[in-house]
């Protein structure tokens, strides 16, 4: 007796260690999936958002309003842009573009603003300044530049044209200010130089870029061998111009901040032809002087700096602007628009017929061999890839019935494609209603149709929403059936037959064709709030038909 209670008492020990040891493994399972879940979702969202990006531009990280054209002469110059161009700073390559015609658009604001460049004439000292040593001798303005005379016309015609920037002299910042119509823009022109042998391959080594952390080291003194930058097999002579001169100042603002100071044992120049000549006679030397300057003398021998630019992403102007230039520029509206037109024909068309095919199966259908069939080619064609479908479509929708490229072939063809998953959840949602319900109502005289319409569909409707769900899941984030159907036009769709895209092949184009991943993880966000929003509608809708049920 003893020794069975002993066994007994073992092997319920044995059954607790193994429900716990069930219940560990369980519990972790469903803690990885969902950590795995938050961190996709997050990522994409937190980048959706937030645009957070490191790219390498000839000049550093950091400009003012005052950009010096010649610092032995003190000659400065500010920029002014419409206040309708959304920008707050550029780059003194960006200046040169504008201005030579090298760039027509504000690609970089992300606005689809064409530039409109003002320039001081030439009789003026600082037109003919401008002219000289940002244009250069190889340069020239474009064939749009419109020359005013001073500054306060300057300051009128950039104000009353849209999409346009000019330059003032420093004295007039406070006149610009106050005109609400236009905005001055800071601009990074320091540039960084160094001899040609910083840029030598060896031992398989290359100096790319240096960030912004690698500059401050090398001229505050903290760095004493390009190797210790990502750089060769070098000693850094850091090359400085005397720190009461202008540029001087302005580069330790920007570059080193106030509290940090220049390298002890640095170089010191007055002028810049001292400066070019001490670091071309020293291997490893490096300093820092106008990039205008650099650009028309000494191109070769510029140093890339890294920047980090951290800047909202997700913008309510992404949302309500078109988008412009294959989605470089402008917003997702019409793209948002055209998703929920697809997703409400989809629904339109797919739930009816779905829920009359399940409610045959269920209802009125027998078990003999056609039905057997029909569901087992149901359930095949959910397991088939969407490339497939979107060949039927593009084949039979677009060329043989002659509906081409548009939201009637793209919604046909997607209605097939969620079909198979809306028949197969609402039949299993018809199968639960109880037999009782079905005895009850033909007792009290209903027919097969009243009963099935009266009472076991209203039964039903929980499960059915949750296969609708699913595919509406599928529809919208349906790529390959879609290009191939739907058109990929990105204008707001006028009719069925009307070429259009939707947020998901946008997504793909965005990523695939390096058009912009910071834009393509905005768009994957927008989807995900789409599908959210989706699913919580439908969630309330499935809670309220329970209490009606119940009640």
């Amino acid at each position: 007796m003893k020794q069975r209670k002993a066994k007994i008492l073992q092997y319920t020990k044995k059954a607790r260690r193994a429900q716990k040891t069930a219940k560990t493994v369980l519990w972790l399972a469903a803690g990885v999936t969902i950590v795995i879940l938050v961190w996709i979702i997050g990522y994409v969202v937190y980048n959706g958002f937030v645009s957070d990006l490191h790219r390498e531009y000839p000049v550093i990280a950091k400009g003012g309003p005052e950009v010096i054209l010649d610092w032995q002469a003190e000659q400065t110059l500010v920029f002014i842009v419409n206040n309708s161009v959304r920008i707050e700073e550029l780059s003194a390559q960006d200046i040169i573009d504008f201005y030579c015609g090298e760039v027509r658009d504000w690609v970089i604001a992300k606005q689809d603003l064409k530039v409109k460049t003002f320039a001081l004439d030439m009789t003026a000292s600082l037109g003919k300044a401008f002219s000289e040593k940002v244009l250069g001798k190889h340069l020239s303005y474009n064939s749009n530049n419109r020359f005013v005379e001073n500054d306060e016309e300057m300051i009128k015609k950039v104000a009353a044209t849209i999409g346009a920037i000019g330059f003032i002299n420093p004295e007039k910042m406070e006149r610009a200010r106050n005109n609400p119509k236009v905005k001055i823009i800071n601009v990074r022109a320091i540039a960084l130089v160094a001899h040609p042998a910083v840029f030598e391959i060896r031992n398989q080594k290359k100096l790319r870029y240096l960030k912004e952390e690698d500059m401050r080291a090398i001229f505050s003194g903290n760095a004493h061998n390009w190797q210790e930058v990502n750089g060769i097999d070098l000693h850094i002579v850091p090359v400085l111009f005397n720190e009461d001169l202008a540029i001087a100042k302005q580069f330790k603002q920007f570059a080193l901040g106030d509290d940090k100071r220049f390298s002890l044992n640095a170089v010191h120049v007055d002028n810049q032809t001292d400066l070019m000549s001490v670091i071309n006679r020293n291997e490893g030397a490096v300093g820092f002087t106008s990039y205008f300057y650099l650009k028309n003398h000494f191109p070769d021998q510029i140093v890339k700096v890294e920047r980090r630019e951290v800047t909202p992403n997700l913008t309510l102007s992404y949302l309500i602007e078109e988008p412009k230039k294959f989605g470089k520029v402008g917003g997702v509206s019409t793209i948002i628009l055209n998703t929920v037109f697809m997703i409400l024909l989809t629904v339109i068309m797919a739930t009816p017929l779905g829920v009359g095919a399940a409610i045959f199966f269920t209802e009125y259908a027998g078990e003999g061999r056609l039905v057997r069939s029909l569901r087992f080619f149901t359930e095949t064609l959910a397991g088939i890839p969407s490339i497939i479908f979107g060949l039927f479509g593009m084949l039979v929708f677009v060329d043989f019935l002659g509906l081409k490229f548009g939201l009637l072939s793209g919604t046909l063809t997607i209605t097939l494609m969620v079909l198979p998953t809306i028949i197969r959840t609402a039949e299993e949602s018809l199968k639960s209603v109880p037999r009782a319900y079905r005895e009850e109502s033909f007792a009290l005289g209903a027919t097969r149709w009243q009963t099935v319409c009266g009472v076991i569909i209203p039964t039903a409707v929980p499960g059915i929403l949750t296969g609708v769900i699913l595919a509406i899941g599928r529809a919208v984030g349906e790529t390959a059936a879609v290009i191939l159907t739907l058109g990929n036009s990105p204008t707001l769709a006028r009719n069925l037959f009307s070429s259009a895209r939707v947020l998901s092949v946008h997504l793909y184009l965005l990523a695939t064709e390096g058009i912009s991943f910071e834009r393509a993880f905005a768009t994957g966000t927008i989807l995900i709030v789409i599908i959210l929003i989706v699913n919580t509608v439908a969630t309330q809708l499935i809670k309220k038909m329970n209490k009606m049920h119940k009640a």
